[in-house]
């Protein structure tokens, strides 16, 4: 019988408070405001060796690059970079990724983005 992608790998440890701070670490960029984890990982459902850590960093800036991935342990930290502007604006017009991030994601780093 197939495993569905939402069933948890028997054995398999869920996403531990360490393994985010190292996520976390290796998306700090200096300017950040906040990291917001959102996704899988945030609704308590990561899948080690199928799910991704999504991380969403607000800089105070227009930061020098948008996206990186890394690999940890856990899997691959998916690291997207906005500014505080961007991040509104994208709000504003309805972006499901930002909306996600902040409505629904935690924020794991920072104080929290506000957009009015």
């Amino acid at each position: 019988m197939s495993r569905g992608y939402s069933e948890r790998s028997e054995g398999a440890p869920p996403l531990s408070p360490e393994e985010i701070e190292e996520a976390v670490k290796i998306a700090m960029e200096e300017g950040a405001v906040a990291i917001y984890l959102f996704g899988s990982a945030a609704r308590g459902k990561f899948v080690r060796g199928l799910s991704d850590i999504d991380l969403l960093v607000v800089t105070e800036s227009p930061p020098p690059y948008r996206a990186k991935t890394k690999h940890i342990d856990a899997g691959d930290v998916n690291i997207i970079y906005m500014s505080i502007q961007e991040v509104c604006i994208a709000y504003m017009r309805g972006n499901s990724l930002v909306r996600e991030a902040l409505e629904e994601g935690k924020l794991v780093w920072g104080r929290e983005v506000k957009c009015r």
